[in-house]
């Protein structure tokens, strides 16, 4: 405006002063105008400091009402051109921003102070912001740098595990890449078959797209904040994939007038394996033979002469040095070992990398992003088949054209490749087992050792490779004051491409010394991808009158989504060294798959306040999906919420300055929910060439039985009732929320409401048939201050916990305990109530033989149907009376004797999180767990020589004999014959395990080079950190087992990893 003002006072007076006569008045004037215009500007110089009078780096001062701005360097000082009645405004992310009028002002120094409240007055929700104190619904966002801080997490869902009560975040490996799985708020679906309940997960969108993959595709590095939608009334307004909540992803974007700041940060880490199982020694191994009473092992080891050779090369190794003594034609291993020795490695390497640089002008501003993850496998690392890579490179750019003109282009791309050994056995072994690369066969045959280490040594990987390119373009129009509006559109494909060689050698047994095929020599490759479009258009327009605040948003939605793939594979490989369906003689066998579906959506919110302090909310969608038939594919949901800021009326004004913040909050709402397969209302069938139908030289096509449809059936609804309340007291340093809900999910699709004869061949089609009711509660606290000028500190804790349960269900009138039911519970455990053991005094004196078997039992001794116990079997409580114990009709009217023992559900989930710094230095710890969980497992980890096949652990070894009759474990026997699958096996009180554990997630530790050192440099930051994941764990679990690993043999799973970490992280 400066430089237009002598222009326009020309224009206007031209005419006037344009004359030969004024020719020098007109001269004199202009040049007195342009001397008073200069006297008003002045170079505005001064210095921006923190609180502890150190430098702020990349502070923000600008002209307020213009676009003129500039930074701060990297000693805090700036410079400005500025006129005397010019206000200013110096801000700087985290600190408060102050305000200052130039006057007669020509050096300012400025001290900002921290304002943590900062950081949490907006929020991100559906198709905007939202300013933290009018929100309604139930809403918890985290910082991804505080989540994040030097943990050495490459996964954003493992995150997020312990960070937001309501959401539970499940891993089921320690292996890297792997994937873990979130769900929000408690049961969502049924299995169309089983009587199973499912936990599906919420709508993750990334910058208001949904993201075509999961989170794992993300580098934690690129991520502003994280924001979980719970409610409906909060979650409502993305329609019909938003049932069972919506995460929003924020990315970091650029900075306007900031120059160009590079970031660099790495984590060097070391991986170790965690909880592993104790084994048996060899005399508690061979003890244990002897007291099943086996006389001659599996490989027809004699137990007797195993003992004597075993105590033979214990006295003197050298007398069987490869740890294998033949006796006749019989091998007998003698040394100790483990299928874990040089299976599991120690202190493996990872290594992550990020580099970014960040700018911006007073009309452009971008952010470009690198991010690598290096992580290598604890599985026999030097056969290079046990990895996971990802690459990460992001772009983002935003051009202001004009006042009322903005453009984005948002582009990703994501790379990971996971190699897993195509063999990869675990499970416990013998303690006694030759280590060495090579054993003799029992005919002499020198082979390959057929333990887990060689088998993956000389095996071949798996590869699965995934790549995504994600290009988001987007127009923002301010036509008029109040009103935005935007139109974004998304395009991305993701592809997955898999690799998967089962290379088919020759080993030997360590167990009993015969020749065998490792592998079956199978090549696959199997291709598939999903290309995904979505068009959002919508716009928001906020007016105020006096003290009433509206704000209306409306728009349009439309989502495409088509995926396909093939699989082809083929044995009978010519060359092991150059696998290839080319190079193969077997048959083809070749399958493919494709879907496609398609969303629109119409969709409105209001928001409207009065002083701030009555709120109201209100939502509807109107939503499509091409996933239902014809006539029954639309549907409306609406939402309302409501809010009332007590503590801003002035009676607590007044009377209660301790009360920072205390709202009531509720939101009643219904969204549809369309997760289903695309194409459940049309009949087809499916083809297939089993291999046991020959025809002449190839397969035969077989084609299975044609599904059964409905066209009638429609959207699930889930309806959510939610009553909230925010609170903070003591200037906020004491903050936190309490939300209790109910969340209805109605006319959910499943089969069974039509009973049908087996004679069909074929299910019930998929119907509105079933409803499900989750309930609960989440608690959130956390308390931050300062100790004098130095010393700050935080902590924070979340609790949360919640029941499912099926409210109605069509097709099993009887209650069948078997399928679903009315009242059936999410994860309830249905099993008989243990007594004790059964003991010598149970039976009729003189009846059992030596080897206490085939007694008689005294009258009123009740024992399970079809067993003949013996002492030392596990005697069961006859809770019906009729003098036995059974499963009766297997109703819930007739159970027999079986009663709901325990709930395999997570309850009472809890997280707990804080830190303190002092000058430079800080630490951080993170803590997560669960109150109360129980789950039955019969795996060799938690019974002892479990299915014959196995062997004892160190945990087992309390197991019933004449000489042990207090035993914890059932008594065993020879090559687990006799009753030992009935003491195993049956569901019992006995042997529920308890799940609950306490994990500390992380501790760190970090140094702050001081800002003083930094400037000299012409450093911005530059910090140091070690940090240590998964350090602890307290459970009440037998050593080598966590309930979180899916089994892969024996009980175990690929375990968790400990990791330890140092790096740096670095901005200039």
């Amino acid at each position: 405006m400066q430089k237009k003002y002598p222009i326009i006072i020309i224009n206007d007076l031209r005419h006037h002063f344009f004359s030969p006569g004024k020719t020098i008045t007109t001269l004199i004037f202009l040049v007195c105008l342009s001397l008073f215009a200069n006297a008003q500007r002045k170079i505005l110089n001064g210095q921006v400091l923190d609180e502890k009078q150190l430098p702020l780096i990349g502070a923000v001062i600008k002209i307020k009402g213009t676009n003129k701005a500039t930074s701060t360097d990297t000693q805090g000082k700036f410079s400005l051109q500025a006129n005397a009645q010019d206000s200013i405004s110096i801000a700087f992310v985290g600190y408060k921003t102050l305000s200052r009028l130039v006057g007669d002002i020509s050096n300012l120094n400025i001290s900002l102070q921290p304002d943590n409240a900062t950081l949490n007055d907006v929020v991100v929700v559906g198709y905007g912001t939202q300013s933290n104190a009018k929100v309604t619904g139930a809403i918890a966002t985290v910082k991804m740098d505080d989540v994040l801080r030097d943990r050495p997490v490459s996964s954003t869902t493992q995150l997020l595990q312990g960070t937001v009560p309501g959401l539970q975040v499940s891993v089921g490996s320690g292996k890297p890449g792997t994937v873990g799985s979130i769900n929000l708020r408690g049961a969502t679906s049924l299995n169309t078959s089983g009587n199973s309940i499912n936990l599906s997960g919420p709508l993750v969108l990334v910058d208001n797209v949904p993201l075509n993959g999961d989170l794992s595709q993300l580098d934690p590095q690129d991520i502003e904040s994280v924001t979980v939608l719970k409610d409906a009334g909060s979650a409502a307004i993305y329609g019909g994939r938003s049932a069972f909540g919506v995460i929003l992803v924020t990315t970091k974007k650029g900075k306007i007038n900031q120059k160009p700041q590079f970031n660099y940060s790495n984590n060097i880490i070391l991986a170790s394996p965690t909880n592993l199982p104790d084994q048996a020694t060899p005399e508690q191994f061979l003890q244990s033979l002897k007291d099943m009473g086996t006389v001659g092992y599996w490989s027809l080891q004699n137990v007797d002469t195993w003992i004597q050779v075993y105590n033979e090369a214990k006295a003197n190794p050298d007398k069987y040095p490869n740890g294998l003594a033949n006796v006749g034609t019989t091998v007998y291993p003698v040394r100790a070992g483990s299928l874990i020795d040089g299976y599991l490695a120690k202190n493996v390497p990872q290594f992550q990398h990020n580099f970014s640089v960040t700018g911006g002008t007073d009309k452009i501003t971008y952010r470009l992003a690198y991010g690598s993850a290096n992580e290598k496998g604890v599985v026999v690392p030097e056969a290079k088949q046990d990895y996971y890579k990802r690459y990460n490179i992001k772009s983002f750019i935003n051009a202001d054209i004009n006042k009322w003109l903005s453009t984005q282009l948002d582009a990703q791309y994501f790379n990971s490749i996971t190699s897993t050994p195509s063999n990869m056995p675990f499970g416990i072994s013998l303690p006694l087992i030759s280590p060495d690369a090579t054993i003799p066969a029992s005919n002499g045959v020198v082979g390959i050792n057929g333990i887990p280490r060689y088998i993956v040594l000389n095996g071949s990987p798996n590869l699965n490779k995934s790549d995504d390119i994600r290009l988001t373009g987007r127009a923002i129009l301010k036509p008029i004051s109040g009103l935005t509006i935007t139109g974004e559109y998304t395009y991305d494909k993701l592809n997955n491409n898999v690799t998967n060689y089962n290379k088919a050698f020759q080993t030997v047994s360590p167990y009993n010394f015969q020749e065998q095929t490792s592998g079956n020599g199978t090549y696959q490759l199997f291709n598939g991808g999903t290309i995904y479009n979505a068009l959002n258009i919508f716009g928001n327009y906020t007016k105020s009158f006096g003290h009433h605040n509206f704000s209306l948003l409306a728009g349009f939605n439309k989502e495409e989504s088509i995926y396909q793939a093939t699989d082809v594979s083929r044995n009978g490989m010519i060359s092991s060294e150059f696998p290839s369906l080319v190079n193969a003689t077997g048959p083809i066998n070749t399958s493919n798959s494709y879907s496609a579906f398609s969303l629109t959506g119409l969709f409105w919110r209001l928001n409207y306040d009065y002083k701030n302090k009555y709120l109201l909310q209100l939502n509807q969608r109107y939503d499509g999906s091409s996933k239902f038939p014809e006539n029954h594919r639309f549907g409306i949901f609406p939402s309302a919420s409501i809010g009332w800021v007590v503590s801003e009326e002035d009676f607590l004004k007044q009377h209660a300055k301790w009360l920072s913040n205390f709202k009531l909050r509720a939101s009643l709402g219904e969204v549809g929910n369309q997760n289903i397969g695309a194409y459940k209302f049309i009949p087809t069938f499916t083809s297939s060439q089993p291999h046991w139908l020959n025809g002449a030289g190839s397969y035969l096509t077989s084609l299975g039985e044609l599904n059964l449809i409905s066209s009638d059936f429609t959207w699930e609804t889930v309806r959510t009732l939610n009553l909230g309340i925010d609170f903070g007291f003591l200037n906020n340093r004491l903050s936190g929320s309490f939300d209790w809900f109910t969340r209805d999910t109605k006319n959910i699709l499943a089969e069974g409401a039509i009973s049908l004869p087996a004679v069909l061949g074929t299910g019930a089609p998929l119907q509105n048939t079933a409803s499900l009711r989750s309930k609960g509660y989440e608690v959130n606290v956390s308390w931050q201050d300062k100790i004098g000028k130095d010393l700050s500190y935080y902590i924070g804790a979340n609790l949360y916990d919640f029941t499912s349960k099926i409210t109605k269900f069509g097709g099993n009138d009887n209650n069948f305990l078997s399928y679903y039911y009315v009242g059936q519970q999410l994860g309830e455990i249905w099993g008989y109530t243990t007594d004790r053991l059964y003991t010598v005094d149970d039976f009729v004196p003189g009846s059992l033989k030596a080897d206490l078997t085939g007694g008689a039992l005294k009258p009123g001794v009740p024992t399970y149907q079809g067993i003949l116990p013996n002492p030392g079997d596990v005697l069961l409580k006859d809770l019906n009376g009729d003098g036995k114990v059974f499963e009766g009709l297997r109703t819930t009217s007739d159970p027999g004797d079986r009663t709901i023992i325990g709930n395999n559900t997570l309850r009472y989930q809890f997280g707990i999180n804080g830190g303190l710094s002092y000058k430079n230095f800080d630490f951080s710890f993170v803590l997560r767990g669960v109150g109360k969980r129980q789950y039955f497992m019969a795996t060799t980890l938690t019974a002892p020589n479990y299915g014959g096949f196995s062997t004892v652990v160190a945990n087992t070894l309390d197991y019933w004999t004449p000489n042990n009759l207090n035993a914890h474990y059932a008594r065993l026997y020879d090559k687990a014959t006799g009753n030992q699958s009935y003491n195993q096996n049956t569901i019992q009180s006995r042997y529920l395990l308890n799940g609950a554990y306490l994990q500390m997630a992380n501790l760190a530790l970090g140094y702050n080079l001081p800002k003083s050192l930094l400037s000299k440099l012409h450093i911005n930051t530059f910090r140091l950190f070690c940090s240590v994941e998964n350090p602890f764990n307290f459970n009440h679990l037998p050593k080598g087992l966590d309930p979180s690993l899916t089994n892969l043999g024996s009980g175990m799973g690929y375990p968790f990893l400990r990791k330890t970490s140092f790096g740096i992280n670095t901005t200039f």
